[in-house]
C-alpha cells in the first residue's frame, strides 16, 4: 500500500483496536495491508515465472489508480464478523484490472475465484474463541465507527507476494513488483 493510505489504515485502525481491545481480535499489522486482486494457493516456480510475466503485461497496460478508504464492514456480515475490513472506493479501471489477471491466472491454470470481487483492506480477524456477546458487541462498534473525510491515494505497483502462516500472523515476501504505467 502507498504511504498515503498507509497512514490513512493507522488513523482508522488505532482508534478502533483501542474501542476494541477487550475483544477477541487479531489485528493486522498495517505493513502487511494490501489489497487482494486473486489468492493464487500453491504454485510452482514455472508458474511463478508465468504469473510474474503476465502480472508485468498487465501492470504496463494499468495506469496508477487512485482509491480511497469509504466504508468499515465485515465478512460474511456485520451481524456475524469473521473480519472487518476497510472498504475502497475504486475506479473501474480497477475492476478491469482484477477481471484481467482472474482471467490471465485461469489461463495459466490456476482456480478461478468464486466470490466476486470486493476491494477492501483486512484490519483484524475475529479470534475462533469468541462469545455471541463479544460478536454483537462487535457490530456495535464497527457500526458506530466514523471514516475520516477520505484521503486519496494512488496505487501504482502490482505485486505478486508469498505469504507464509507464522504463529505470530503471515509474512509476506514480494517475488515481483510492476510499476502500473499504461494510459
Amino acid at each position: 500500500m502507498p504511504e498515503p493510505l498507509q497512514r490513512e489504515l493507522d488513523k482508522l485502525s488505532v482508534p478502533l483496536q483501542r474501542l476494541m481491545k477487550d475483544l477477541p481480535l487479531r489485528w493486522v499489522k498495517i505493513a502487511n495491508i494490501h489489497l487482494t486482486l486473486k489468492f493464487l494457493g500453491p504454485v510452482s516456480p514455472q508458474q511463478v515465472e508465468q504469473v510474474s510475466q503476465r502480472v508485468a503485461a498487465l501492470a504496463a497496460e494499468t495506469p496508477p489508480l487512485e482509491v480511497h478508504i469509504s466504508q468499515l464492514g465485515a465478512f460474511p456480515s456485520a451481524a456475524a464478523p469473521r473480519v472487518l475490513w476497510a472498504g475502497l472506493h475504486t475506479p473501474p479501471e480497477l475492476g478491469r484490472l482484477q477481471e484481467s489477471v482472474e482471467r490471465e491466472m485461469v489461463a495459466l491454470g490456476l482456480p478461478a475465484e468464486r466470490n466476486p470481487f470486493r476491494p477492501h483492506l483486512t484490519l483484524a480477524r475475529v479470534r475462533r474463541e469468541h462469545r455471541q456477546a463479544n460478536i454483537k458487541r462487535i457490530s456495535e462498534l464497527l457500526a458506530d465507527a466514523q471514516i475520516n473525510p477520505p484521503q486519496p491515494a494512488r496505487l501504482e505497483t502490482l505485486a505478486l507476494f508469498s505469504s507464509d502462516l507464522k504463529p505470530g500472523g503471515s509474512v509476506y515476501t514480494p517475488l515481483i513488483r510492476s510499476t502500473l504505467t499504461g494510459q
